[in-house]
């Protein structure tokens, strides 16, 4: 992996707060000299359509990113669709990874490179709080961290390797 111009295509939530996770990224990426806001797309909602037209957007650019950060396996679905359409070959032209790991991501043509999310252990993780607090009149918030991995696969390029 490594790529060298990164974008991430996301959205903002209803009270025009972005995700939490694409912050996070951007403060990453800032710590590293890669942000840039021009490669940083933003729409109103996670969905299909939302990635095809994010992805359209980001096909006006001069410069094109070499890897791109989807905020769902769905929005970088319609990414790689769109950038397939369009004669670009992934990885090789362009890297994009998804977040989810929906059932259907390894079957992809390239299969997606997906952050895989752990959903038992959050249910679980929910059930045992509210199971905690169920005899308590006030809730006091906690803040929990539940690790996440990633699926490597074959839609993102190795440039490490590349460089050997």
């Amino acid at each position: 992996m490594g790529g060298q111009v990164i974008t991430e295509i996301g959205m903002e939530f209803q009270d025009n707060t972005t995700d939490k996770r694409a912050l996070t990224f951007v403060d990453y990426l800032k710590t590293k000299n890669l942000f840039n806001e021009k490669y940083f797309f933003i729409g109103e909602k996670l969905s299909y359509a939302v990635g095809i037209n994010l992805c359209t957007k980001m096909l006006s650019l001069d410069k094109l990113p070499t890897a791109i950060l989807c905020a769902n396996d769905t929005m970088a679905t319609a990414v790689i669709s769109q950038l397939s359409n369009n004669g670009y070959k992934i990885p090789k032209d362009i890297s994009v990874v998804g977040f989810n790991n929906i059932s259907n991501a390894k079957y992809l043509t390239p299969p997606l490179t997906t952050v895989k999310i752990p959903l038992i252990a959050i249910a679980q993780t929910c059930l045992d709080l509210l199971q905690s607090h169920k005899d308590q009149e006030i809730f006091y918030p906690r803040l929990t961290y539940i690790p996440t991995s990633m699926k490597i696969r074959e839609s993102v390029r190795d440039l490490r390797k590349e460089k050997n």
